[in-house]
């Protein structure tokens, strides 16, 4: 995708395929930022709902798993079976129910559009609950015995030990924001100045198809995918630690 980004168009469909072009040019890049107009909201919309879903999505992750893992309330196992069953629902198949409850909340064309129906995912829980369940049984009797209430004990003993799986969602949850393209095309189309990074880039390159009636810009479109490829590569790198540390903390007892 870089390589072909950098390539003409007789470049890029030849046959056999060239590895290294012979020809180098940023035309497509040139072409593409002409397009941008509305880049400076598209990255502000981004920012705000990636950093919105996170948050959120950390909070009631936290929240449930912590009881799934420490508490005893009746039907415990039937009510964590029944979110796990959640996991089985393709995404795809949610859209329209998840559509119906929008438009009937007034909230299609904001930012709640797109952020709410992501703050949910059993997969976030039954991770969380799992690394919660893996801390010392002690550590939670020692600051019930120094008097310490649940608040106390999940906000400033179990978080903090919870930093591993913690950057691991935050990770999760903000690529998939990042690609969530579906969603928030339907969301978010109409008023360019609400769109995402995601919808604005390709909303632009279609919009540059129709009026030049240039049937496949192969080269404009991989030059686009580096764009947006680009935030994505910059989260993992900056939650990559997290991640790692999530698996290394499944091997070595607290």
């Amino acid at each position: 995708m870089f390589i072909g980004s950098f390539q003409n168009i007789y470049d890029v469909i030849a046959l056999p395929p060239k590895v290294l072009p012979h020809d180098i040019t940023g035309q497509n890049y040139v072409r593409l930022l002409k397009e941008l107009h509305g880049i400076q909201y598209w990255c502000r919309n981004t920012g705000i709902i990636v950093i919105g879903t996170v948050l959120l999505s950390l909070t009631s992750t936290a929240l449930a798993g912590y009881a799934f893992a420490v508490w005893h309330f009746p039907a415990k196992q039937i009510i964590y079976w029944v979110f796990l069953l959640s996991i089985i629902i393709p995404g795809t198949a949610l859209f329209i129910p998840k559509f119906v409850v929008i438009r009937g909340l007034a909230l299609s064309g904001t930012y709640w559009a797109v952020i709410l129906p992501g703050i949910f995912s059993a997969f976030h829980i039954l991770l969380f609950r799992n690394f919660v369940q893996h801390i010392p049984q002690d550590i939670h009797d020692s600051a019930r015995i120094d008097g310490a209430s649940e608040w106390w004990i999940l906000l400033r003993v179990i978080l903090p030990l919870c930093k591993p799986v913690l950057g691991t969602l935050a990770l999760f949850i903000s690529l998939g924001v990042m690609g969530d393209y579906m969603w928030q095309f339907l969301m978010l189309h109409q008023d360019e100045t609400k769109m995402t990074m995601i919808v604005g880039v390709i909303a632009a390159i279609y919009r540059k198809v129709s009026i030049q009636m240039e049937l496949n810009p192969v080269g404009l479109k991989l030059a686009a995918g580096v764009v947006l490829f680009v935030p994505s590569f910059v989260i993992f790198c900056f939650f990559q630690r997290y991640f790692k540390g999530e698996f290394l903390a499944g091997g070595v007892k607290l």
